[in-house]
């Protein structure tokens, strides 16, 4: 069975935005466990996001992308169109920043706070990627 080098690049992002979204779906903000849960899901989810958008760049022939750092990259997909809007995706930054170097309630629901935006942005970017990859 021969994989597709395309469904091989979006795969592991459209599992972790799943996942993302299934934490989310059950969570609650007032529920420190779930909250906890969609607040690793964000994580993972984000990460993945930056770096498959890498990949799509250099796909496309954007080979700078290589050595370009997540902005970088958030700005060029905003330009390709890949993304509306780079500034929000530098929000997500700050919040996965938030979430890597302390752990209290009040960042936790900080973070939380911007997860309807995230999943909006998750949903948009999938297709997008994969119209790129087309």
């Amino acid at each position: 069975m021969s994989v597709n080098k395309d469904e091989f690049i979006i795969e592991p992002l459209k599992n972790a935005a799943a996942r993302f979204a299934d934490f989310y779906s059950r969570s609650s903000i007032d529920d420190d466990l779930t909250r906890s849960g969609v607040i690793k899901a964000f994580e993972y989810t984000y990460e993945l996001s930056w770096k498959t958008l890498r990949k799509v760049l250099i796909v496309c022939g954007h080979n700078e992308a290589r050595s370009m750092t997540a902005k970088s990259i958030f700005r060029e997909a905003a330009v390709r169109g890949l993304i509306d809007d780079a500034e929000l995706w530098f929000k997500f930054i700050d919040k996965r920043n938030l979430t890597v170097h302390t752990y209290k309630e009040e960042v936790a629901i900080e973070v939380y706070d911007y997860m309807d935006e995230f999943r909006d942005e998750i949903v948009k970017l999938i297709p997008r990627i994969e119209a790129a990859l087309k």
